[in-house]
């Protein structure tokens, strides 16, 4: 990379606009309402923004290594790329937390893992890292995918039916005692 313009590629300048919008709205997900009143992909919400983040923490690391030769970090052109990095890092480590109050762990993590999988699988493909593979891999990658996107989806199934969740309250708003009626 010699100039920003060159990391900021249309896919990648669509790509992280629509993450930009997708997290957003998966913030209104995760802080909706409670009771019957709860969406029913919420508890799945939670840990896809939290995998989300971090994949793209990942977009972002991969662009400071891509650097032209002779080409500095601590450039002005360049000194954003850590600067994000590093927001979101913390991003994802704050929203690991918060989840951590709020979701149960049994289901949190497998959940996150799984969408982080298949969220920088599909970061490859959209950014063309599979043009030269051969066929028998692009089939066990699938399959790979494919695998993790159903065991993400029975971790949610489960977490629907856990008794002991954490998330009965909304996660954003305060119950009745806290405002003392």
């Amino acid at each position: 990379l010699h100039r920003p313009g060159d990391f900021f590629s249309e896919a990648i300048a669509g790509y992280v606009a629509a993450s930009v919008v997708a997290w957003a709205a998966l913030a209104c997900v995760t802080c909706g309402g409670s009771g019957s009143k709860r969406c029913p992909g919420r508890d799945l919400a939670l840990p896809l923004l939290v995998a989300w983040v971090m994949s793209m923490e990942k977009v972002m690391n991969s662009g400071m290594g891509r650097l032209a030769p002779g080409e500095r970090l601590t450039e002005l052109q360049w000194v954003w790329l850590p600067l994000l990095v590093g927001i979101l890092t913390l991003l994802g480590g704050a929203l690991n937390l918060y989840s951590m109050e709020h979701q149960s762990t049994h289901t949190f993590v497998p959940a996150v893992f799984g969408f982080q999988a298949t969220i920088m699988g599909l970061q490859c493909a959209l950014f063309g890292e599979f043009r030269d593979m051969p066929v028998w891999r692009l089939v066990s990658w699938s399959c790979g995918m494919i695998l993790a996107v159903l065991g993400t989806f029975l971790v949610g199934l489960s977490e629907g039916s856990d008794s002991d969740s954490k998330d009965e309250e909304s996660l954003c708003s305060c119950s009745e005692t806290e405002l003392g009626a």
